[in-house]
């Protein structure tokens, strides 16, 4: 090629927006239902395959002014005239960026946003469309719903370029956005600001997809949600809300639960409401007035203000809403799930077996002894558990912590003094993946698939290519949170990025299975894939398989799986945290039996298993 072309290329690719293709060409035009008519753009996916991309639809009113700390609007639709640019993404939405950056272990912002700021602001319910190529088929291509991760405070539907997995696998991806941190999920405790306004951006996103994706080709009758992290708790909690009952028909839930260790928050907890009425001098009460003086303070200082005023994130808000239909979560996940109460679906999920392994490297020493060891595990122990609890003015409950922390330290401590540092931190983060991702990730599944077919994964296989000025691996890693999405969404076949990669062919090999196992869930529950005679066995409470994803891909046994640490954490700890509670009366006059001058009490399990997940306060049922 002449060398004088090379500048025009390069003009055109930045021009395209480096999404998914060096080149684009404009797509048909498709008119939108009650909203109006939106250009798109092809992109070159390989030689042969091009997918087609709407960017940037509203799904929702700009949730700006009086929609702040309110449920989307969706009545009458978004509308608009003449022909929508869907080429370009719409805005993320409100964010610290220091914070997100933090986040994007894999620096997307910066490869697919080189030229530019990832733009972001409160007005931001938007979606993408990435279609495969070809004509669908007469029921229309099956469907995922993605929700990006970030602990529900960070995070953009832009980062993630699905043009590769719609084309490889025939399946239409939509890329939603949703309110995160103070915009997303503050509350007032009432029925006036119930919370959950993020999720119920997700459950408005869903409702679109329902009733227009047939004009893109795709089935309403035929939708995964899929998610990885908190865009896997928020899938996980849709097949829990019953204002998602029946809008979907699988579940992608990627290290993420409803029952992972803090995904509920506790608003009354946190006790935000008047430091934040404070910082603003605004009137705590009444609700209305509050609300009034928050909705006028600009986005930006409302951000900054609040970032670390609370644990922003999804609550049991039933007791808040005025209307008990419009509850997005009625009750507590492991009661719901308890009490059959939870949308049927077929289900997939797993976890990678070192999730925190990055953030653990950035806040330890190297050399990681026992004793740091264990104070790490008393640190993680401590943050979940309540030590004294206080029921009433006469009866105090302690905790007997020494017995649990001995009990965690004998499962998981190395069985010689002298185990190196290297070890150390494997057994520790064995520990973290096991308690935080696994456990949660076992008793999800062992509910669905009692009626639905489950399927459970772990992802063992660490990257071969050098991804240096992405993220630096050490030897002592395997595969840390984040780090098998490269292979779902077939990340060596980009070209989106600024800077190109040159792929290990390992890498490239294990991508083509890993997004067709994906692909062959989402479109027909069963994600075997017998050309590559890979077999994934379902999940049963009897049998609780799981397919090891690594150089060779197998189901497991014992001898490749520790089965005793989910049930340690399932079934064996929270027996003990029951046992571990000691309750005195303090009165004379009291009818509790006391014997060896001990109070007995009864606590239901599902309370002892929400003290030591969500932190919450507990009650309890004496034995008089």
């Amino acid at each position: 090629m002449r060398r004088w072309l090379w500048p025009l290329i390069t003009v055109a690719w930045c021009l395209g927006g480096r999404l998914g293709a060096r080149t684009s060409r404009d797509a048909p035009t498709v008119t939108v239902r009650d909203q109006g008519k939106i250009s798109g753009k092809e992109v070159t996916v390989t030689r042969a395959q091009r997918s087609t991309l709407y960017l940037g639809i509203p799904f929702a009113h700009s949730p700006t002014g009086d929609k702040r700390f309110a449920p989307p609007v969706t009545d009458p639709p978004v509308s608009w005239t003449g022909v929508k640019n869907g080429s370009l993404f719409g805005p993320s939405c409100m964010q610290d960026r220091e914070e997100l950056h933090r986040h994007d272990r894999l620096k997307l912002a910066d490869k697919l946003f080189a030229d530019t700021d990832l733009e972001i602001t409160e007005d931001c319910l938007y979606l993408n469309i990435y279609l495969p190529d070809g004509n669908p088929p007469s029921e229309g291509w099956p469907v995922m719903i993605w929700f990006h991760s970030g602990n529900f405070s960070v995070g953009a539907a832009s980062l993630w370029d699905a043009s590769v997995f719609a084309v490889k696998q025939k399946v239409i991806v939509v890329t939603s956005s949703y309110r995160l941190n103070v915009f997303g999920f503050f509350t007032t405790l009432d029925g006036f600001a119930p919370g959950n306004f993020g999720m119920l951006d997700q459950v408005a996103a869903i409702d679109w997809v329902i009733d227009k994706i047939d004009l893109f080709g795709g089935s309403k009758e035929d939708i995964v949600l899929g998610g990885h992290s908190a865009g896997a708790e928020s899938v996980a909690l849709h097949m829990l809300s019953p204002l998602s009952n029946k809008k979907f028909t699988r579940a992608i839930a990627m290290s993420g639960s409803a029952l992972t260790q803090g995904v509920i928050r506790n608003p009354q907890k946190d006790n935000y409401l008047k430091e934040i009425a404070e910082k603003f001098n605004c009137k705590l009460k009444p609700t209305v007035e509050l609300l009034n003086c928050l909705r006028e303070i600009p986005e930006k200082d409302l951000l900054k203000e609040t970032t670390n005023l609370a644990n922003w994130g999804p609550i049991i808000d039933a007791p808040f809403v005025n209307d008990s239909s419009a509850s997005f979560l009625p009750g507590d996940p492991l009661e719901l799930l308890m009490s059959d109460k939870y949308n049927k679906v077929d289900f997939m999920t797993g976890f990678t077996d070192m999730e925190r392994a990055l953030t653990f490297a950035e806040m330890t020493d190297k050399d990681f002894n026992r004793q740091l060891f264990e104070s790490q595990i008393m640190e993680e122990m401590s943050a979940d558990t309540i030590f004294e609890i206080t029921s009433n003015s006469t009866v105090q409950c302690t905790l007997n912590y020494d017995l649990l922390f001995n009990s965690v330290i004998f499962f998981y401590g190395p069985p010689l003094l002298n185990e190196d540092a290297s070890e150390l931190k494997k057994k520790y983060l064995e520990f973290s993946t096991e308690k935080y991702y696994a456990a949660g990730s076992f008793l999800h599944a062992t509910y669905v698939s009692k009626s639905k077919a489950a399927f459970l994964y772990r992802f063992d296989y660490k990257l071969k290519t050098e991804l240096n000025d992405l993220i630096k691996l050490e030897d002592w890693m395997n595969v840390p949170h984040m780090l098998e999405l490269p292979f779902i969404w077939g990340m060596p076949y980009w070209t989106s990025f600024a800077s190109p990669i040159t792929w290990n062919n390992a890498d490239r090999k294990l991508t083509d299975i890993v997004m067709s196992l994906w692909g062959n869930f989402s479109k027909f529950s069963n994600p075997a894939d017998r050309g590559r005679n890979v077999q994934w066995d379902p999940f049963t409470p009897e049998t609780q398989r799981v397919l090891l994803i690594d150089k060779n891909i197998e189901m497991s046994n014992p001898s490749t799986f520790n089965y005793k640490a989910t049930k340690f954490w399932n079934d064996y700890y929270p027996k003990l945290a029951e046992a571990s509670y000691t309750c005195c009366n303090t009165t004379a006059d009291s009818k509790i039996i006391r014997p060896s001058g001990t109070c007995l009490i009864v606590v239901s399990l599902p309370v002892i298993i929400n003290s030591y997940r969500y932190g919450s306060e507990m009650s309890f049922m004496l034995w008089t």
